[in-house]
């Protein structure tokens, strides 16, 4: 994607997602949200990563577990440090764990209903089986599927944000924005 393209889809995925920070914070007066730091060419959202925290949300990155159970999540103030993993997944240096409140997650592909496809550890699957929170997959228009194959463990998201439409597990089709 060129990067002028990019830019300007990167704006229109985090202005569709105030959308979510004011669902977020309608959940709890200071909530927290799982985000992501991208890698592999997924949105970079990190822009808006600073303004959200000073809308009173709280921040938290995932830390992929050695072995194949759920994620967990570490609070990250940004600014703070960070580690590289065995993946190439940053997360956060010295700070404490915490249970989010929702989760917006990147997605490889998606299709209607807010079926997401992702890097096939099942990472994401397993933390949604294990803690059933709100689940925002973010994703540019053209990583659109016209159907993704699902199994037994699959579960669509909350909903899908590209940069522009939002498409919800109820029935595909994009929700008013």
């Amino acid at each position: 994607m060129p990067a002028d393209v990019r830019a300007r889809a990167e704006a229109g995925l985090l202005a569709r997602l105030s959308t979510v920070i004011a669902e977020v914070r309608a959940l709890k007066p200071a909530p927290t949200l799982a985000v992501f730091w991208p890698i592999r060419g997924e949105p970079d959202l990190r822009a808006g990563y600073r303004q959200w925290v000073d809308a009173g949300v709280a921040l938290a990155l995932p830390v992929t577990p050695d072995e194949t159970g759920p994620l967990r999540f570490v609070a990250w103030p940004p600014g703070s440090g960070l580690r590289t993993d065995r993946f190439g997944v940053s997360s956060p240096v010295g700070q404490p764990e915490v249970v989010p409140d929702a989760l917006l997650l990147p997605c490889v592909g998606f299709s209607e209903g807010a079926w997401r496809l992702g890097y096939g550890g099942g990472y994401y699957d397993r933390t949604l089986a294990a803690r059933p929170v709100p689940a925002y997959g973010v994703a540019f228009d053209a990583c659109e599927w016209p159907a993704l194959p699902r199994e037994a463990h699959d579960v669509p998201l909350t909903a899908v944000i590209t940069e522009c439409r939002v498409l919800t597990a109820d029935d595909g089709r994009p929700a008013p924005v």
